[in-house]
């Protein structure tokens, strides 16, 4: 091969005859859904019908550097697996009638070559390490009923490539099921035929990684064979060089171990949000392209960057992160206030303090930026663009070292127009009601937190929140109906008795057995709970119009230096 890329018309079976192939280590395993396969059979009978060439697209393939005769599939593994099962379907269809002449044929010439040395049929495709042991049991004829015990033996209750084949034979019996035997014959060889001869696809040899992924963002087609961490993968290896690919594969191993695919995604761009400012999941991957400047050694510590930063981002995720047992101070509120809202905008400016701050300042900023996320939040303000570009700016002014503390923060967000004035907030916060009581909960305990701190009470005292233990009471039980009279008495016990105004934390146990009972009969229960705004309620002896509207202020003064800005 020239040092140029190389481009012909060919097709997806004289691909699989002419050439030996390998799905590299960098690709993710083949993920085509059963849909996928039916629809490209489909396509395909479809086009033999009506006596057309079908064309797939592009497919990209790379020589080995180490072994010449060998091509890695950059772009093309969804469609030349299966195009690979098809043949091995027909193979055992054609022998399944007698025409073992012409299975044969379709064995060593699409499937595997017949080894001298070791008396075996070998294939010339190698598969990803994921796929590679089924592939080989299909290919060796293992009836299917062994190949799924092996499966579960092998906890792998869903294998995709082991779906395509079952889809593919499902499919090929029901075309051929009301032929006799001849016909069936020619039936199974036109479609043999028609991979090799009509499915055609523009063919790129490329000299190396690097071209070949040129080509496949340039040329990508049907199919999605890969994603936006595909994209980054190949990237980052094809502009390692040869003397770094090794490392570089190791980094991103170790990358994809710890997060899927959907999270990985997440943290990529929360991480280069955090070094460089806000960008979208659209235009992440062309951002991240102008940054390494397909340079190896960036490329490198790029990747070893990531690892460092994912401690960090894997910290803010879970409460129970190795990364807090060194640190004193407790965020798990703020790290479930995360989890329980799906907030995650806001880890971009975190990831940024802690890879530049002391501890002790980052951790400031992490109860700060919860307090400024959940005021959004009430609101109804931190879905849109604007939040996402104002923690991403609040990032990138931290890692660049504009913003050196929690201070300057406080005033760089003050400045934007994110955050809620207090009387915005406090109107809304008791619009809380009872439609999802894992976030309530948060509420009302942030709430508890601060009634304790204003009555001279250890907050750490308090039960875990987010424990399964606690529960959201209504004060006035869920199933009354209050009676409005004619004078107006009950009116603000009917329009509040969902909202946070009528909601309590208590013990989940003692709240079981409260069941629907009236106020005056749950005092003893209140007043001996461990939580002390919920004590508080004891020292009524009614709880009508007046309480809830004197709860519901006391809510919103509560919430105020609950949440401080």
């Amino acid at each position: 091969m020239s040092n140029q890329t190389e481009y012909s018309h060919d097709t997806l079976g004289h691909i699989l005859k002419e050439y030996k192939l390998e799905v590299p280590q960098f690709q993710r395993a083949y993920s085509w859904s059963e849909d996928n396969v039916r629809e490209f059979l489909t396509d395909i009978s479809r086009a033999i019908d009506k006596n057309r060439k079908y064309f797939l697209g592009t497919v990209v393939l790379v020589k080995n550097a180490e072994n010449p005769k060998l091509f890695q599939i950059v772009d093309g593994q969804q469609r030349l697996v299966t195009t690979a099962l098809t043949y091995i379907i027909l193979y055992q269809k054609l022998k399944d009638i007698g025409e073992v002449e012409a299975a044969n044929e379709v064995l060593k010439n699409y499937i595997a070559q017949y080894d001298l040395k070791s008396k075996e049929f070998k294939s010339e495709f190698t598969l990803s390490s994921a796929d590679a042991e089924i592939y080989s049991m299909l290919i060796d004829g293992k009836p299917v009923e062994l190949i799924r015990a092996e499966l579960k033996n092998l906890r792998k209750n869903k294998s995709s490539i082991f779906i395509a084949f079952e889809t593919i034979d499902s499919y090929i019996d029901e075309m051929t099921s009301v032929y006799l035997p001849d016909q069936k014959y020619n039936i199974l060889v036109n479609f043999a035929e028609y991979l090799k001869d009509s499915c055609e696809v523009l063919l790129a040899k490329a000299p190396d990684l690097s071209d070949a992924y040129v080509i496949f963002e340039t040329l990508n087609d049907r199919g999605a064979d890969l994603t936006t961490v595909d994209l980054l993968k190949n990237y980052l290896l094809s502009i390692s060089g040869n003397s770094n690919v090794n490392e570089a594969l190791t980094l991103w191993t170790n990358l994809t171990a710890r997060l899927d695919e959907k999270n990985l995604l997440s943290f990529i761009k929360y991480h280069y949000i955090s070094q460089m400012g806000p960008v979208s999941t659209k235009y992440l991957y062309k951002h991240l392209q102008e940054y390494l400047e397909g340079n190896s050694s960036r490329a490198l510590n790029y990747q070893r960057d990531l690892l460092r930063y994912l401690d960090y981002y894997e910290a803010l995720l879970s409460t129970d992160h190795q990364f807090w047992s060194s640190i004193s101070d407790d965020l798990s509120d703020e790290v479930m206030a995360h989890r329980r809202f799906n907030i995650r905008i806001t880890f971009s400016m975190f990831m940024a303090a802690m890879g530049k701050w002391r501890t002790k300042d980052f951790c400031k900023l992490i109860k700060f930026g919860t307090n400024w996320a959940i005021r959004a939040t009430v609101v109804s303000a931190i879905g849109g663009g604007t939040a996402e570009r104002v923690f991403g700016d609040l990032a990138e002014k931290i890692s660049s070292g504009v913003l050196k503390n929690v201070e300057q923060v406080r005033q760089e967000i003050k400045s934007t127009t994110l955050l809620p004035s207090d009387s915005h907030f406090v109107e809304s916060i008791v619009l809380v009601d009872d439609q999802n009581l894992t976030r309530t909960k948060y509420y009302l305990a942030m709430i508890e937190k601060r009634y304790s701190i204003d009555k001279g009470l250890s907050p750490e005292k308090l039960p875990s929140w987010y424990s399964k233990n606690i529960s959201v009471e209504h004060i006035v039980p869920n199933s009354s109906k209050t009676e409005i009279s004619k004078d107006g008495t009950g009116k603000s016990i009917s329009e509040l008795q969902h909202s946070i105004a009528n909601l309590t934390l208590l013990e989940r146990g003692v709240n079981n057995n409260l069941g629907d009972l009236n106020f005056n009969k749950k005092l003893d229960a209140y007043g001996n709970s461990a939580f002390p705004f919920t004590r508080s309620l004891s020292e009524y002896s009614d709880f009508t119009d007046n309480e809830i509207l004197k709860r519901r202020k006391m809510i919103q003064d509560l919430a105020l230096r609950a949440w401080q800005e």
